[in-house]
């Protein structure tokens, strides 16, 4: 649909502080933590608009036999979360944040429930936005979504079929690739070759690549035979 699913800090910067600035996740607003203005962020937990994006999230999920999101799942999903939020983690670093996330969100519970679920994905997003509103959050809960999640249909005889993400257009990936490429140099001069960010890119010119050597070559066109349009 051609939908701007970028977030605010993916935005590659061109000015000279962007060399230096510390990375999104690290940053932080001393004024969000006002009274007034940590009572407008919690008011946001009911706001429709957000509610509406939480419910996606929970419908999304797989649950066990009670209905429930289990930690396994949980932690699936959450790598998910990493890979688009946090491209400069290691495997290692995106599996020891599930963990200890997992123990802040299921607060002693073996499973989630909705309200659980709800709360924990409102946390991501209060501590991911950059301002206060429904509209906000809902929006980066929303392109959350649809970043990691794929598309599945299912027929009245109960087949499901996956409809697979579109590939990303080439200014997107571009833009992805230069900002991958950028954390990891203030990373680390030789970047982690298990880093999210890197091996999402990997995968994605490995995709490019097979799709490439599986097209049918096109003979160029004879004397006899017009070319194809």
């Amino acid at each position: 649909r051609g939908e701007d699913l970028q977030f605010t800090w993916e935005r590659v910067k061109t000015t000279r502080t962007a060399s230096v600035e510390k990375p999104y996740q690290q940053q932080g607003d001393e004024s969000f933590d006002e009274p007034h203005v940590v009572a407008q962020r919690l008011a946001l937990r009911r706001d429709k608009r957000v509610l509406r994006e939480l419910d996606r999230f929970w419908r999304a999920y797989k649950k066990d036999a009670d209905g429930r999101v289990s930690k396994a799942e949980y932690l699936r999903v959450h790598s998910k979360w990493c890979a688009v939020l946090i491209p400069d983690l290691t495997l290692e670093e995106a599996g020891a944040a599930g963990e200890e996330d997992w123990l802040s969100d299921a607060v002693g519970l073996p499973a989630l429930g909705a309200e659980q679920l709800a709360n924990a994905l409102f946390q991501l997003a209060d501590l991911w936005c950059s301002g206060v509103g429904g509209e906000e959050y809902a929006s980066f809960l929303y392109k959350l979504f649809r970043r990691v999640t794929v598309r599945t249909v299912t027929d009245a005889a109960g087949r499901a079929t996956v409809f697979p993400p579109k590939a990303p257009a080439v200014d997107r990936l571009g833009s992805y690739r230069t900002f991958v490429t950028m954390r990891a140099t203030k990373l680390s001069a030789t970047a982690p070759p298990m880093m999210l960010g890197l091996r999402m890119l990997a995968a994605i010119d490995a995709a490019a690549a097979a799709a490439a050597a599986a097209a049918p070559e096109t003979a160029p066109a004879g004397d006899d035979e017009p070319a194809a349009e």
